[in-house]
């Protein structure tokens, strides 16, 4: 999920920065992803 995170680092950081900045769990993302 790390080397995914880095592949889509934009719609990471847009999902970083609209969860305030909080540290995003693997299934987490994976949840965000999926919805």
């Amino acid at each position: 999920m790390i080397q995914f995170s880095r592949l889509r680092g934009e719609p990471y950081l847009k999902a970083y920065l609209y969860h305030g900045g909080k540290v995003i769990d693997s299934w987490k993302w994976n949840v965000i992803m999926l919805s």
